[in-house]
C-alpha cells in the first residue's frame, strides 16, 4: 500500500512540475519521502522508492532556484541509490532502473564538486557514470539523455579545468548523445523525457556557442545559436504552455540577443525579441490562466523596453515597460509573494522613473519611486529572500537614486 501511494505521489509530482506548480510539487515530495523515512524496517525497495522522490524533487529544486536544497536532497538520493546498483533483492529491470536514478541524480553533484575547484572529483564520478551507462547492451532514451546531462557536465568540468580540447571532446559525445535521442523519439517516449531532451539539448548548445565564442569563433557559435532557437520555436509549438521549454526559450533567445547586440546588430535583436513576444502572446491567447506563460509574456515585454532604448525609440520603450507593468501586476494579485514578479515590478517601476524625470513630470516619477520602495521592503520581508533578489533590490534603486541626483530633485533623492 505505501508502495502503491508512493508511486501515486511521484506521478502527481511529475503533473504539478509540468503545470508550473512547483511548491505542490515540492510540498507532494517531501510529504512522500517523509513517509517512507518513518517506516521502522527499510528495504532495498522502499530506499529504491525514497531516492527516486529524492532525485526528481532536487531536480525541481535546482531547476528553479533552490540550490542549495537541490544539491542536499540529490545528495540524498545519491546516497540510497548507489548501494542498490549491484543489489541482489532488486530484480535486473529495477537495478536498471536504478543505475538510472543514480546517474539523473550523481551527474549534478559533480557539478557541486566542480564548484568548489575539486575538479578531479567531478571528473572521476562523471567518468563512473558513463563507464556504467556506456556498459549497458541496448540504450534507451533515457540513457541517451542521462549521456547528453553527463557528457554535457564532463565538458562544462574539463573547461573549468583548463582543459580545452577535452572539454570539446566531452561535448562532441553529447552532441553524438543529442542524435540519438531524437531518432528515438516515438509515442512510447514519456512526454517529461522529451521536454527534458528539449531542455538538455538547449542547454547543451549554448554552453558549446559560448565555448566557441571564448576562441572568437562568432559565425559559427551565432548559426548554433540560431539552429538551437528553431529547435525550441518547433518544441513550443508542439507543447506551447511547458514552463521548461518556456524558459529554455527564453534562454536561447537572450543569450543570442546578448551576443547580437554585443556585436552592434542591436537590430537583429529587436527582431528577435519581438519574434519571441508574438510567440509568448500567442500561446496566452490560448491558454489565458496560465500563469509560467503570462510571465514569459511579461519578460518578452521587458526585453522589448530594453532593446527599443538601445534603439533609440524612447517612447516605444515607454510603451514597452508599460504593458510589462499591467502584465506583472495581474500576476502579482495572483501570486503576491513571487520574489521574482515582485524584482521585476521593482526594475520595471525604475525605468519608468528616469522617462518621467526626462519629460519633467516629477509627480509621476515620485509615485514610480513608492511603488518601487513599496515592492522592495515587501521582498525583503518575506522569509528566506533570495540574495540575488536582495542584491537585484540594491541595484534598482542605486539606480533611482542615481536618476534623481542627475535631476536635482533633492526631496524625492533624500
Amino acid at each position: 500500500s505505501l508502495r502503491r501511494l508512493t508511486d501515486a505521489a511521484f506521478a502527481l509530482v511529475l503533473l504539478e512540475n509540468e503545470l508550473g506548480n512547483f511548491s505542490d510539487a515540492i510540498r507532494i515530495a517531501d510529504s512522500a519521502c517523509q513517509r517512507l523515512r518513518n517506516v521502522k524496517q527499510s528495504s532495498s525497495r522502499l530506499e529504491y522508492d525514497l531516492g527516486r522522490m529524492l532525485t526528481f524533487k532536487g531536480n525541481i529544486e535546482s531547476r528553479h532556484g533552490w540550490q542549495q536544497q537541490g544539491q542536499a536532497d540529490q545528495e540524498q538520493a545519491v546516497g540510497y541509490l548507489e548501494p542498490l546498483l549491484d543489489s541482489s533483492d532488486l530484480t535486473q529491470e529495477d537495478r536498471q532502473k536504478a543505475l538510472s536514478l543514480w546517474s539523473r541524480a550523481a551527474s549534478p553533484r559533480a557539478i557541486a564538486f566542480a564548484a568548489k575547484g575539486d575538479f578531479q572529483s567531478a571528473k572521476e564520478l562523471l567518468q563512473k557514470i558513463l563507464t556504467r551507462l556506456n556498459a549497458r547492451e541496448s540504450e534507451s532514451f533515457e540513457d541517451s539523455l542521462l549521456k547528453i546531462q553527463s557528457y554535457g557536465n564532463l565538458g562544462m568540468v574539463r573547461f573549468f579545468s583548463k582543459d580545452t580540447l577535452g572539454a570539446y571532446e566531452a561535448l562532441e559525445r553529447a552532441q553524438e548523445a543529442c542524435v540519438r535521442c531524437a531518432s528515438l523519439i516515438d509515442g512510447s517516449v514519456p512526454f517529461r523525457e522529451v521536454v527534458e531532451f528539449e531542455v538538455l539539448r538547449g542547454t547543451l548548445v549554448r554552453f558549446k556557442s559560448d565555448l566557441m565564442l571564448t576562441e572568437g569563433k562568432l559565425e559559427p557559435a551565432l548559426e548554433m545559436q540560431k539552429q538551437s532557437l528553431r529547435q525550441l520555436t518547433d518544441a513550443l509549438n508542439k507543447y506551447p504552455s511547458n514552463a521548461d521549454i518556456q524558459t529554455a526559450y527564453y534562454n536561447c533567445s537572450n543569450r543570442l540577443q546578448t551576443v547580437l547586440s554585443e556585436q552592434g546588430n542591436i537590430g537583429q535583436a529587436k527582431q528577435l525579441a519581438r519574434q519571441w513576444l508574438e510567440l509568448a502572446l500567442k500561446i496566452q491567447m490560448a491558454d489565458q490562466k496560465n500563469l509560467k506563460t503570462r510571465e514569459f509574456v511579461l519578460l518578452a515585454q521587458h526585453t522589448m523596453g530594453h532593446l527599443s532604448e538601445a534603439t533609440l525609440e524612447p517612447q516605444q520603450a515607454q510603451g514597452y515597460y508599460r504593458e510589462a507593468l499591467s502584465t506583472v501586476g495581474g500576476l502579482l494579485s495572483e501570486s503576491p509573494d513571487s520574489q521574482a514578479l515582485l524584482a521585476q515590478t521593482i526594475e520595471l517601476n525604475v525605468h519608468m522613473i528616469r522617462f518621467e524625470i526626462q519629460q519633467s513630470t516629477i509627480d509621476i516619477a515620485e509615485s514610480y519611486l513608492d511603488a518601487a520602495i513599496e515592492h522592495s521592503v515587501k521582498l525583503k520581508s518575506l522569509p528566506e529572500p533570495n540574495p540575488k533578489y536582495v542584491g537585484s533590490i540594491k541595484n534598482q534603486m542605486q539606480v533611482a537614486l542615481r536618476i534623481l541626483e542627475g535631476s536635482e530633485h533633492r526631496e524625492q533623492e533624500q
